[in-house]
């Protein structure tokens, strides 16, 4: 019976070592993860925060473009207007140079059209 029991507790004690190794290698293995799962985390955050940063830059740079856009315009349609302008001081112009030389023609005699 003694020796019965000595056998018994001797198992017991082997299983409990087994068990104990068993739950220090799932220890381990929980670590590993969570050590793995930290450094994810972390990469992600940093890929994140230079998203963020990326597109902060690029807003910046669309809204320096937008404004860039809206002040060429703005120069476009003061030359649009400046060259209406003289094309109406061009076609006046034109139009007194036209008149002079048939006044000039019908004082010389050169010309048989009447009076505009």
């Amino acid at each position: 019976s003694s020796g019965i029991n000595a056998e018994y507790g001797e198992e017991r004690a082997e299983e409990r070592i087994e068990k104990s190794v068993c739950f220090r290698k799932l220890i381990e293995q929980i670590r590993s993860t969570l050590k793995k799962q930290h450094e994810t985390t972390l990469s992600a955050q940093q890929e994140q925060m230079h998203l963020i940063s990326e597109r902060e830059n690029l807003e910046e740079k669309l809204f320096r473009s937008q404004r860039l856009a809206l002040q060429k315009r703005s120069e476009i349609t003061s030359l649009e207007l400046q060259l209406a302008s003289l094309k109406t001081e061009y076609d006046d112009l034109n139009e007194r140079l036209v008149d002079g030389m048939h006044q000039s023609l019908r004082a010389l005699g050169l010309s048989n059209t009447a009076s505009p």
